[in-house]
């Protein structure tokens, strides 16, 4: 996401302009091998600073995806699993388990 926007804030990953490789699996999550990793980081793109968030993996249980919400800084959410629920409600869809949404 483009910087620096009037009305937009882009959504950072535990903290704003640092860069993170997350992996959560484990106890946290139920993953298959490799598991899934959350990336952000700040960058540059055709001269305009930018945030790019990333995520590379699949869910076997969509429900755990509320635990990973807590952790996206300025996330503009009305309430606490807003963005988990309609992944969890449209599971059948071909992306939901892969965090395509």
């Amino acid at each position: 996401m483009k910087e620096g926007l009037k009305y937009f804030s882009p959504v950072s990953l535990f903290d704003e302009e640092s860069t993170i490789s997350w992996i959560p699996c484990g106890r946290k999550l139920a993953c298959s091998y490799p598991g899934i990793e959350f990336f952000y980081r700040p960058d540059t793109c055709y001269s305009i600073e930018v945030s790019v968030s990333e995520t590379d993996g699949e869910f076997d249980r969509l429900d755990e995806l509320i635990y990973v919400e807590r952790h996206p800084s300025n996330l503009s959410t009305k309430f606490y699993g807003e963005v988990s629920r309609p992944m969890v409600r449209h599971a059948e869809l071909a992306s939901s388990g892969r965090s395509l949404g």
